[in-house]
């Protein structure tokens, strides 16, 4: 997970940096080697921050990651636009962009929808808290020994 960490943020600070953020690290650690697929657990990192640069004007973006019971807790907060109420199941379905009025966003989204396919598949779960102006804080579960359930249908 830490290698996971440091690739991600090599990708990622440079997109933050450019539109005047920074993302700020808290890793209570050391961090066991986990088991699973580092390719898909990468994406999932990428996306939620490229997410939380993309919504945050000003403020900031926090990565935290620890070990709670047997499970990577990984949570990204940032102090963006924040998501209505309304909008938060929709967020994680196919195809599903939550734009303010009269603003068209990039993306086809599909990211929260595929970072919610890759955190099932591991056998973990996603939530999300957020409140419009104030910013989102999404939580990840994973187990440390990941059996991916694909893999075990096979």
């Amino acid at each position: 997970m830490a290698r996971i960490i440091a690739s991600v943020l090599a990708t990622t600070t440079p997109l933050a940096e450019a539109r005047g953020l920074t993302i700020e690290t808290n890793v209570v650690g050391p961090l066991p080697a986990g088991l699973g697929d580092r390719m898909r657990i990468s994406e999932v990192l990428i996306n939620l921050l490229h997410n939380a640069v993309k919504f945050t004007d000003e403020g900031f973006i926090r990565l935290s990651v620890e070990v709670v019971d047997d499970n990577f807790l990984i949570k990204v907060l940032d102090s963006g636009r924040g998501i209505a109420p309304e909008h938060i199941l929709k967020i994680f379905k196919d195809f599903s962009k939550i734009s303010l009025p009269g603003e068209m966003e990039a993306g086809a989204g599909l990211g929260l929808a595929i970072v919610d396919q890759i955190v099932k598949k591991h056998g973990g779960s996603i939530s999300v808290e957020s409140e419009p102006g104030k910013g989102s804080c999404f939580t990840v579960t994973l187990p440390v020994r990941a059996a991916l359930l694909e893999a075990k249908a096979s």
